[in-house]
């Protein structure tokens, strides 16, 4: 895992993230796996929106989300299959149990 963060401030951030972690040029095409633990329709809507306001901000690069019920299952299937989303997103307890086991990396990039 990339990155981690509440989803107080989760559209800024991910936009944020995504725009200082990554260049593109404008020939290719970047696809940037995001997986959630939001599951209600607005919060997907609210996540959709930064994510289209990022991509025509950002030719080149595309956000695919995988919105999931069960964060910890979800993420451990993805981990041990070696395909862990590049972002992931989850709420603030979920987020401290990680950060507890040192399973976190910084967001320096």
């Amino acid at each position: 895992m990339r990155l981690n963060f509440a989803r107080s401030t989760s559209g800024a951030v991910l936009a944020l993230g995504v725009a200082l972690g990554w260049s593109v040029a404008a020939q290719e095409t970047r696809v940037i796996h995001v997986m959630t633990d939001e599951i209600s329709p607005e919060s997907q809507a609210f996540y959709q929106a930064a994510a289209d306001a990022f991509e025509v901000a950002n030719p080149g690069v595309t956000l695919e989300f995988d919105f999931q019920a069960n964060m910890d299952q979800a993420l451990a299937v993805r981990v041990a299959a070696g395909e862990p989303p590049e972002i992931a997103s989850m709420q603030l307890e979920r987020l401290l149990t990680y950060a507890d086991m040192g399973l976190l990396e910084p967001a320096t990039w």
